[in-house]
């Protein structure tokens, strides 16, 4: 059984509305609440809504890597949803590049996974390169992603 933050988008986008509402963050924490809103909003099949949530993230111009990083990386997941398996490699690989420039370890290991299935040619060598970041990671919350151990084995 799993019991991620998505394992039920309807129920995480209210979730993330009602944070968004009540807490009012500002800056990049709301942006990066806004583009996970659009996430669970793409998972359930809302692909136009999820764009428009992320556009209007995009034009608030959040200079924070890891809200571009988001940004792409929800650009590739709503373009895979959408049947663009080629058209989403482009976001995930910008958002590898931009997350393991800025040292988001955790990020670059979802772009890599995310880049292993989208891209079925290269899926081993991606799949690999999520391993490297996670095992040379000092975040812990990254290294978790190895297994209990912490690990990669």
């Amino acid at each position: 059984m799993s019991c991620g933050i998505f394992d039920d988008p309807r129920r995480s986008e209210q979730r993330f509305r009602t944070e968004l509402s009540d807490a009012s963050p500002a800056g990049t924490c709301r942006a990066e609440l806004e583009t996970q809103l659009a996430r669970a909003i793409g998972l359930q099949g809302r692909i136009d809504d999820a764009s428009a949530v992320l556009d209007a993230v995009e034009a608030a111009g959040d200079p924070a890597p890891v809200v571009r990083i988001r940004l792409l990386l929800e650009r590739g997941r709503l373009r895979n949803a959408a049947g663009d398996r080629a058209g989403s490699v482009e976001y995930f690989g910008a958002a590898l590049t931009v997350a393991e420039s800025a040292g988001e370890d955790f990020l670059a290991v979802d772009a890599a996974r995310m880049l292993a299935i989208v891209d079925p040619a290269w899926s081993q060598a991606w799949t690999d390169r999520a391993l490297e970041i996670a095992a040379d990671s000092s975040d812990p919350r990254t290294r978790r992603l190895l297994g209990p151990d912490g690990a990669a084995g």
